[in-house]
């Protein structure tokens, strides 16, 4: 369930439904990342670090920006 930023925030007992689900991901992570010896704050941080190399902030924002414009330009005219 994807949430433009103009369509409105969904049912209160969905979104609890939704925090339940999330919790249960959550909890059988710690445990697994537990019963793996995993250090979840160091794995996090490195995926980070090797996000930050993999997808630039700098060509990632010029793209969106493009298409954004263009998403823009298109909304227009559909309202003409």
């Amino acid at each position: 369930m994807a949430l433009g930023a103009r369509e409105r925030e969904p049912a209160a007992e969905v979104k609890e439904a939704v925090a339940l689900e999330m919790a249960d991901v959550l909890l059988y992570l710690v445990r697994l990342a537990d019963k793996l010896n995993i250090d979840l704050g160091a794995a996090a941080m490195r995926k980070i670090g090797l996000n930050a190399i993999k997808y630039p902030v700098e060509q990632f924002r010029a793209a969106r920006a493009s298409t954004t414009t263009r998403m823009t330009q298109e909304a227009a005219r559909e309202q003409q």
